[in-house]
Formats: C-alpha cells, sequence, structure tokens
C-alpha cells in the first residue's frame, strides 16, 4: 500500500536538541547520574504526574513541584544528594531557549506536502503557563502552518506511547496504518505503531532520517530550499496557533460569548496569552456532571438558544430581511417592544410582533446598520448560530480543563446594569484567577494598612514564579504577607502583595529526627494539632499562633526562657525562591551564609517557600502566677531566671507592682483558672471602658494600673496544659507596641530609668504592662539577640474602641533608653531607627546588606519601612 501521510515528533524531529540530549547534558554538569532525570520523569508511570502534564490533567506550573519531589525521591533511593542550583524550572527554561527548529526536516514535510502528501505533527506536550510560555508559542507559530494538522497530547488526552493516541492520529488523517510513516526519536513511542502496521523511522541525526524517509516515500528530500513563510487562512486554521505578522502572544479580550471564548484560551493555550480580559462575562468553569444544554433548557431566560438548536429555521427568519433583523436587534433596552428571549421557541420567531420597517434607534445610524447589512449578505447567519449548536461539543473540551487556574495576568470588567451577565456572577472569580485587584490590606492591630495594585493567593511554587516574573517584566515591587500581626508596616506595599495561607500542608514529619516541614504559609496555630498526632512539640512559641512559620522566622519572633533562642533558632533547612525564580535550599551545610542571613529575612531576601523546624518529645507546662515588686524582681533576677525555664514578669508602670509568671514542665493533668467573669468581663470590657475613660481624663492611668493590678493579679494563680496552649494567648485589644531586646545586664538599669521618666514626668502616661522577657543569644546575622544574651522589654498603649491614644512622649523616652542601654528594635514593631542606627547595632548588617543586594540587586523585596532600614 502505497504512503499517503506522514507524521512527525515535534522534539527531537522538527526541534532539535532533543530532551535526552539535554537531559544528558543538564545531568553532566549537575554531577548527576546518567539517566538519572529520565528515571525521574518516568516515575510513576502512567498515573504519575508527568503523564498527567502530557495529558492535559495539569498544566506546567502545577507538574514542576510534582517533578522536583520526585527528583528528590530519586536521589534519596540512589543514595546522592541533589546539587544546591538544583531546579527542574531552570533545566527546561535551558531546554526551551536551546530549542531550535530543525529546517532540513521541516523542509522534507513541507516538500511531502508539495508532493500531495497529508503532513502532521503529532507532540507529548504540555499546557505552557510557565514565564516562558511565549517561547514554545513562537516555535509552534513558525511550524503549524507548514502541517495539515497539529496533534497536542495535553489537548486530546492521550499520549505516545499508548496505542489509543496512534488511532485518533489514523482517524483524524482518515487513514490506514499502512498509508503511514512516522518519525519518532524514542524507540517506545514507535512500537506500538509499528505493531498496526505503520511504517517507522527511529530518528538519531536527521540525514540518516532523511535518507530513510527519502527511500520509503520515494520523494526527493536531501538537498533542497528552506521553507519561505506562508500566509495564514484563518477558515483552516486550528488549535489556537495563528501566524500573524509573526506575533505568538496577544493581549485577548472578550464581551459576551466573546469573554467565555478569551477565558477558554487562556485556560487551553496559555502560551499564546500575555494577558486576558473580559467584559461582563465571568470566568465559569464547566460543570463535568451537567452538560450546557441541561443548564440551557433549565433556565427560561436561554429559551432562544433552544429555537436556534435546528438548522435553517432561525437563519430563514433573520436573513429574510436584513434591515429588519439589525434594527430590531440595535436598541436600547427601553426601545424593545420583542417577544421576551423566553418565549421566542414559543412564539414561532425572535422578530415575532417587531414593525416590518422599524424605525432607526438612537443608539446607531443609518450608516451603521447598512455596514451589517452588507456583510451579513455575504456570510449570513449559518456561522454565528452553529456556536449554539455547538455547546456541548464546547462543554466537553471545556471539562478537560477542570481544575485549572488562569495564571497569567486577568482583568475581569463588570456592568451594574447588566441584568443577564450580572456583577454577581463574578464573585468568587479569584478562587480560578491568580491575582486580583480591590484589596485592602490592614494588619491585626489595624495600625498599618496598604492597597496593593494587585493581589496574589498562590497555592503553589510556580504560581509564585508567576507573580514574579510578571513584576520583573513591570518594574513592581512585591511583599509577602502571612498573619498579618506585625504592629508595623513591614508587611505594606503599594505594588504586589503575595498572601501565602493557601500554601499551607504539613509535608513531611519525621519522627526518628522530631522534624516537621511545613509550607511557609502554614499557621502555627493549625500546625499544633499536626504535631499532637505525633507525640511533637516546638521547644518555644510566641504568644500569638495565628503567624505563619514564614512570619515568624521573618521578622524575629521570640519568646522567653535564658535557654531558648528566638524562634527561628528551631529552623534546620529552609527554601528560598529569590527574585529572579532561584530555589535555594538552606542549612548550615548547604547555602550556609544564606542560611544565616534568611533565618531574620525581613520579608527581603525572596519568598519562603518551606520551613523545616526542630521539635521535641510533646510536652505539658505548668504556668504559676504570683504577685511581688519591681525591687524584689529586679534584685533577684538571676534567682528567678534559675527557677523558672520560661520565666517572664509583668510591671504595672506608675507603681511598684509586677506579675511574675513562671512556666515549666510538668506531669500534671490539665487544669484551667480561667473564669469568664474576671477574665473578659472585668479584665476586657471594663478594662477597654476605662481606658477609653482615660483619653479624656489621662490622670486615670496610673489609677487603672494600680486597680485592676489589685483585681487580677493579687494572687497567686495554677495553670496546666500543652505547651502550646500554655505558651499562646488571646490578643483582645487593638494596641499600639514597641519591643526592643537589650543586653540581658542592663535589665535592672532600663527599666528603673523607665520608671523615672515617668515619675519625673507625670503628663506621660503608659498603659499595663510592660512586659519583660528574656532569650538567649544566637547567630543569626539580624537577630536582636545576635551575639548576646538578650533581655525583651515591651511596651504597649491600647487603643479602646479603635481610637489612638497619645503615645509620642512615652514612644521617644522609650526609644532614648533603649538606643543609650545598646538596644536592637523588634523587627515586626514600629520603631524609628534607620541605617545608621542598624550599622551600629548589628556587627554583621553590612554582610546582610551584601547578601541582599546579591539575591534581590533591583530591591524587588523592598518597600517604605525596609528602604528607611536599608538606604
Amino acid at each position: 500500500m502505497a504512503l499517503r501521510a506522514a507524521v512527525f515528533d515535534l522534539v527531537g524531529v522538527l526541534t532539535l536538541p532533543s530532551v535526552t540530549s539535554f537531559w544528558d547534558r543538564a545531568e553532566e554538569e549537575l554531577a548527576l547520574p546518567r539517566g538519572f532525570l529520565s528515571k525521574a520523569f518516568l516515575k510513576g508511570g502512567p498515573d504519575g504526574s508527568s503523564t498527567r502534564v502530557m495529558r492535559g490533567e495539569i498544566t506546567f506550573s502545577q507538574w514542576v513541584p510534582f517533578m522536583e519531589e520526585d527528583c528528590r525521591k530519586c536521589s534519596e533511593d540512589s543514595g546522592i544528594c541533589l546539587p544546591e542550583n538544583f531546579s527542574i524550572k531552570k533545566i527546561f527554561e535551558k531546554v526551551l531557549s536551546a530549542r531550535k527548529i530543525n529546517y532540513p526536516m521541516l523542509q522534507a514535510a513541507v516538500t511531502l506536502k508539495k508532493k500531495g502528501f497529508t503532513t502532521c505533527i503529532l507532540t507529548n506536550t504540555w499546557l505552557d503557563d510557565s514565564a516562558e510560555r511565549g517561547r514554545l508559542a513562537q516555535m509552534l507559530c513558525e511550524l503549524k502552518p507548514h502541517f495539515d494538522f497539529l496533534i497536542e497530547s495535553c489537548q486530546i488526552g492521550m499520549v505516545k506511547p499508548d496505542p489509543q493516541i496512534y488511532k485518533f492520529v489514523l482517524d483524524t488523517l482518515k487513514t490506514s496504518p499502512g498509508e503511514v510513516v512516522f518519525l519518532d526519536n524514542f524507540e517506545t513511542n514507535l512500537k506500538p505503531a509499528r505493531e498496526m502496521g505503520t511504517v517507522t523511522i527511529l530518528v538519531h541525526d536527521t540525514d540518516t532520517a532523511l535518507k530513510e524517509l527519502e527511500k520509503v516515500t520515494g520523494v526527493q528530500l536531501l538537498q533542497t530550499a528552506a521553507p519561505l513563510p506562508i500566509s495564514c487562512d484563518p477558515s483552516t486554521v486550528t488549535h489556537g496557533y495563528v501566524p500573524i505578522k509573526g506575533i505568538s502572544q496577544a493581549v485577548f479580550i472578550g464581551h459576551d460569548w466573546g469573554g467565555m471564548l478569551v477565558w477558554t484560551i487562556a485556560l487551553f493555550h496559555p502560551e499564546r496569552v500575555r494577558a486576558v480580559a473580559s467584559l461582563n462575562t465571568p470566568f465559569m468553569p464547566s460543570n463535568p456532571k451537567v452538560s450546557s444544554m441541561e443548564i440551557i433548557k433549565a433556565n427560561p431566560a436561554f429559551n432562544y438558544q433552544l429555537y436556534f438548536q435546528e438548522p435553517g429555521v432561525a437563519e430563514a427568519e433573520l436573513e429574510k430581511n436584513l434591515n429588519r433583523t439589525f434594527k430590531s436587534f440595535f436598541r436600547s433596552n427601553d426601545e424593545v417592544r420583542s417577544v421576551g428571549r423566553n418565549k421566542w421557541l414559543f412564539a414561532g420567531g425572535i422578530l415575532v410582533n417587531t414593525p416590518e420597517e422599524p424605525t432607526l434607534s438612537r443608539m446607531v445610524t443609518e450608516e451603521d446598520i447598512q455596514f451589517y447589512v452588507q456583510e451579513f449578505k455575504k456570510s449570513g447567519f449559518r456561522g454565528p448560530l452553529n456556536w449554539y449548536r455547538n455547546m456541548d461539543r464546547n462543554w466537553e473540551w471545556g471539562c478537560k480543563g477542570m481544575g485549572r487556574k488562569i495564571l497569567i495576568p486577568a482583568l475581569m470588567v463588570t456592568a451594574e446594569k447588566d441584568f443577564v451577565l450580572t456583577p454577581d456572577m463574578s464573585k468568587h472569580m479569584e478562587n480560578w484567577v491568580h491575582g486580583y485587584k480591590g484589596v485592602k490590606f490592614q494588619n491585626w492591630a489595624r495600625t498599618y494598612g496598604c492597597c496593593p495594585e494587585m493581589y496574589f493567593q498562590p497555592t503553589s511554587v510556580e504560581e509564585i514564579r508567576e507573580v514574579l516574573a510578571l513584576a520583573r517584566q513591570q518594574n513592581k515591587r512585591v511583599k509577602v504577607v502571612g498573619g498579618g500581626h506585625s504592629p508595623s508596616d513591614i508587611a505594606c506595599t503599594d505594588g504586589f502583595m503575595i498572601h501565602m495561607g493557601k500554601m499551607n500542608r504539613v509535608l513531611k514529619v519525621d519522627t526518628e529526627k522530631k522534624q516537621v516541614t511545613v509550607e511557609a504559609g502554614i499557621l502555627l496555630a493549625d500546625l499544633h494539632p499536626q504535631l499532637d498526632k505525633h507525640g511533637l512539640a516546638l521547644s518555644n512559641l510566641g504568644a500569638v499562633s495565628d503567624v505563619t512559620a514564614g512570619g515568624v522566622i521573618g521578622s524575629g519572633t521570640h519568646n522567653t526562657g535564658i535557654k531558648h533562642g528566638i524562634l527561628a533558632t528551631q529552623v534546620v533547612t529552609l527554601t528560598l525562591l529569590t527574585a529572579d525564580g532561584t530555589i535555594l535550599e538552606c542549612s548550615e551545610s548547604s547555602n550556609a551564609e544564606v542560611f544565616q542571613a534568611a533565618r531574620v529575612h525581613l520579608g527581603c531576601l525572596g519568598v519562603i517557600l518551606t520551613v523545616t523546624l526542630q521539635c521535641v518529645p510533646q510536652f505539658h507546662l505548668q504556668e504559676t502566677t504570683f504577685p511581688s515588686t519591681l525591687k524584689e524582681v529586679l534584685d533577684n533576677l538571676d534567682s528567678h531566671l534559675k527557677k523558672s525555664e520560661y520565666f517572664r514578669f509583668l510591671w504595672f508602670p506608675h507603681s511598684e507592682n509586677v506579675s511574675v509568671i513562671y512556666q515549666d514542665h510538668t506531669n500534671k493533668p490539665p487544669s484551667s483558672s480561667a473564669n469568664w467573669f474576671w477574665d473578659y468581663a472585668i479584665g476586657f470590657y471594663l478594662l477597654e471602658f476605662l481606658l477609653w475613660i482615660s483619653t479624656f481624663l489621662p490622670g486615670l492611668v496610673g489609677w487603672i494600673n494600680r486597680f485592676f493590678f489589685w483585681l487580677l493579679f493579687n494572687g497567686k494563680k495554677e495553670n496546666c496544659n500543652l505547651s502550646h496552649k500554655i505558651f499562646t494567648y488571646e490578643c483582645r485589644f487593638k494596641q499600639h507596641v514597641q519591643d526592643w531586646a537589650i543586653p540581658r545586664e542592663k535589665t535592672k538599669e532600663a527599666l528603673l530609668e523607665l520608671k523615672a521618666m515617668l515619675e519625673a514626668n507625670p503628663k506621660v502616661v503608659a498603659h499595663y504592662p510592660v512586659e519583660v522577657r528574656f532569650t538567649r543569644g544566637d547567630d543569626i546575622l539580624l537577630s536582636p539577640c545576635f551575639q548576646r544574651d538578650s533581655c525583651y522589654m515591651n511596651i504597649i498603649m491600647y487603643r479602646p474602641y479603635g481610637k489612638d491614644v497619645p503615645r509620642l512622649d512615652y514612644w521617644l523616652a522609650y526609644e532614648t533608653i533603649m538606643k543609650k542601654v545598646g538596644g536592637r528594635p523588634h523587627w515586626a514593631k514600629a520603631h524609628n531607627c534607620t541605617r545608621k542606627d542598624f550599622e551600629k547595632m548589628y556587627p554583621a548588617f553590612k554582610r546582610f546588606c551584601a547578601i541582599r543586594e546579591k539575591l534581590d540587586p533591583t530591591g524587588m523585596f523592598l518597600n517604605a519601612y525596609l528602604e528607611k532600614v536599608f538606604y
């Protein structure tokens, strides 16, 4: 049987180099065993992530984390360590950038087509929604016009070497097996085709393959000229590859049905779309359980679409008198006098009850009407009406994209008075579109806020990479936000904001090493129950657990205990995504210098992706609270520090009163002294009311401090529970706070000077408490405890009913004392320090700056707060 069709693979046949040859080179550069990447790529077989991405079940961005995890598993199985700079994303970027069209092979395909052969590209590929998606689009734009068919695995849900894909090709080409020659550079892909009776050519090098192809087809293919670009015939173009003046990507904007169409293009052909926008039509994912026609039949408002289903009926009515048709169509709502659209099917037509000679609407001119009349005289209505007759096919196609997100830049514009596509239909689009506007961010205390230009809630590393790529392209700044508890503007930006709340998984619990690896967006409040299940706990915690793992280390969160460091000292490893999209794995043995900096990163080094924390066996604490005096505590400070593992105390300004708090390991069963009346009715509602009164009568503050000490803190109390339930407590008041770390030996001097300042300035008032905690020194570059054991001294001014209270004099006096004794401010709290101050405070400040400038040379992760720190 004579050959009359030729099917070419894309990679390794029509483009070079092949994936395997490039992987061989990558393995050599990264010192990986030969075949390592191929093994990882094929891991999982037909149900693995690589097969799923090529079937179009997940996108490239969603696949990358799976592939990296498969590489990690393969490395563990092989007993090797992945290089520090290992990145699947980077490897594939190099693959795409190195890939070139194999023009001799392309010319052979063009020659065969001229000789009457049907030609086809058959490729295993993916839905490319990466920042570099334009490269693949450009290549396919150049190739597609020279072929009759382009069949992509991700668009049909079948992957080579599944025999079904070859049957699909034969059906598409309308050929029998013996009439086709297949060219591929994988023998495993050719074997099923050969077993069906198809001629196959294994492509190792182009010249040899062309000689074989020349032999089996009888067509001279060697030493022919390269093909010239061909013109585009939109009526014959498939799969969205339209070479318009060499433009591989465009911004697509749609309205009404066009809106649905552009969302679909963005979903299925992201490599062709630079950005997408829709007027009125929101993105509505196909529901696999209910077809489009079922929805139409169930809604009377769509009755007109049922009228359109019978071919020829609507055409006859609409084409009979085009003047009448378009003058009836183009009218404002108050000019419409026709039968309602929900009655068209039963009334017998769209134009029933409309005049034979309608008047001209104020919306249009006669010239406008005649333009449409002349155009539709040529084309008729069959094409537009066929759209409505293709609903179920479109629905079936849309179901293939179930679960995907639109990751490219997107804009949705709604019309307030559209009574069909109402603004309410756009609600929850943020679940499907990556990034949206109109968000106002405020911190927990509502003391700082901002309106970012774009707000993102990524669910994967690749989605974050997309944000950073867009930021680089548009020269925007980026800030990452977690729980929003920082009482300062450290997380504020007018650029792009990334909220990490949807990257909140526990990735691994190693009970042997007592370590947990989590995504950086997990709240500690959600981590505690997971650790409880495995009999583990964190050795120390801050007062608030509605904070993220990435956030608590970024700002240097601490608690108390001279044997314990700030929370960041519990970090074993972390992964950091830098401004250029590189992922760094950091620990004491890998990227050690970056690790020293990134454990208190201030959000300025990149995006923390994962954190591995060192845990301890689960334990219970007994908290004992008892009254004392400031003199007693300061005179016996060392004794208190030795008596309790987690010792802190609360001083009540304008008095000598102190509440001492011991927290220590215990085997006692849980018990609580909590009481709603004293804790809430008195300790919150009455206190807030009296503090509000004191904004008019500031002299009451000293009395309030003494009165509430007598009411709530003048006796001994005990509580026992799991450690995390004792460490954390409810912050009931919105507040302004300052918190500085000073050398531990300066505790007495600083507190007595603060007390003396308040006594010497009776008009300066201070709310209770001044909380005093103690922390072990560390080697983290910008830790307030860098190279010294420290005392944290936290002052507070509440905002009763949201009202700001005068605090400037108190704040400035406190800061003056803190600087005098060598203090360093808590990074999450508001302060007035500048770069000059930090250069004096931190011996390693310039080292940190050098690391920051290397990782983020353009300042992508800076904001107003950080500019004050670094400039």
